[in-house]
């Protein structure tokens, strides 16, 4: 375990030749011949239980994401296969044993530097920091620096699945919204109820302490991404720098309101969200049109890294980041395991979610009207 310090007093020790503002007009220009000389810094911010954000996709409240959003390229449409969303920080580590995930052992290959930043234990890294949410920034600085003269892996995740709101509640204008009654209770083979039902919390000021706390979540992650834009601008070191945030759920809308199942089919239930900033992106801040599960995030980072991930579940997205245009997945799947007779499934294309209930009720959503 490494010591924890002063993250400002050691950011310095970071290579000076790779360094320039964060987000001024130089990560569009110029970047890609530095790429080439030099593997770059890749630093992956996972943040568990804020999903994508139906209220705010832009993020105009947040004024740290939203300005990183605008110089990366956003994968509004990641999901996951797996909606009880277990194992998520190894799915984009690219699986393997705990004590040694695929995309570490990868990066580790190519010469990196391999670093964790998170609330508890994590193996396989040659570095680890603990860090509670509000330390998260500082650790990231430190860890960096950890990586000295080798390009830096690093691997941070933010546990705000229960972060307690700091302010009244929120206005909620929309009306609560009703599911199938199979989305909350499994029901035995032989019970014909399939009547809609409205999840709690119904009251205004339960819903309003939920859009809170989600509001709580997000401002704690603008904090800390801005506190590592800061850091990394203010002594130029970010020219050969990669930034990825993930946004991962469960992270129901509070007119959803937030059932107790971890296995829920709903949209917003199984939807996340990925930003990767990169020198030389072309047209930044156009959302990729194709469809992205968590699982290609490593595949992903191993191809930016210059190396291949064998035995990935997931694809390479690097097309989708050179031509936000190109579709590199059609379609995809998330199942449930169900106390009910059959399986739950979730089906999607570019437009169309198809949802097949345990107790064989059925639902065909257009997404986009």
């Amino acid at each position: 375990m490494m010591e924890g310090h002063d993250a400002l007093a050691s950011i310095t020790m970071l290579r000076p030749h790779t360094t320039v503002a964060l987000l001024s007009v130089t990560w569009m220009t110029g970047a890609l011949s530095a790429q080439a000389q030099t593997p770059p810094n890749i630093v992956v911010i996972a943040a568990e239980g804020t999903g994508f954000p139906f209220e705010d996709p832009q993020f105009s409240k947040y004024p740290s994401l939203k300005r990183l959003r605008a110089v990366s390229r956003p994968f509004d449409a990641a999901f996951t296969t797996n909606p009880a969303w277990i194992g998520n920080a190894q799915t984009l580590l690219g699986g393997g044993a705990a004590s040694s995930p695929r995309l570490v052992t990868s990066l580790k290959r190519r010469g990196y530097a391999t670093l964790s930043v998170t609330p508890g234990n994590s193996g396989g890294f040659e570095h680890a920091i603990r860090a509670a949410p509000a330390e998260l920034g500082a650790r990231v600085l430190e860890s960096l620096e950890a990586g000295r003269a080798r390009p830096a892996f690093v691997f941070a995740t933010m546990d705000l699945r229960n972060v307690t709101a700091t302010g009244p509640p929120l206005p909620v204008n929309a009306p609560p919204l009703e599911v199938p009654a199979i989305a909350l209770f499994d029901r035995g083979p032989l019970d014909p109820v399939r009547l809609p039902v409205t999840p709690p919390p119904r009251d205004a000021t339960d819903r309003g302490t939920l859009a809170a706390r989600r509001d709580a979540a997000f401002r704690s992650l603008d904090r800390e991404v801005g506190s590592i834009v800061a850091g990394l601008e203010k002594r130029g070191a970010f020219l050969n720098t990669i930034l990825i945030v993930v946004s991962s759920g469960p992270a129901p809308r509070p007119e959803r309101a937030a059932p107790s199942r971890p296995d829920l089919l709903f949209e917003d239930w199984l939807r996340g969200l990925i930003l990767v900033r990169m020198p030389g992106l072309e047209s930044p801040g156009t959302p990729a049109s194709t469809l992205a599960l968590m699982s290609d995030l490593a595949p992903t980072v191993a191809s930016l890294a210059g190396t291949t991930l064998p035995g990935s579940e997931g694809v390479d997205l690097t097309a989708a980041l050179r031509d936000p245009t190109r579709k590199v997945r059609d379609r995809l799947m998330t199942s449930a395991d169900r106390e009910a007779p059959r399986v739950g499934r979730s089906v999607r294309s570019q437009r169309f979610r198809f949802t097949q209930w345990p107790d064989g009720s059925e639902e065909l959503f257009d997404e986009q009207t």
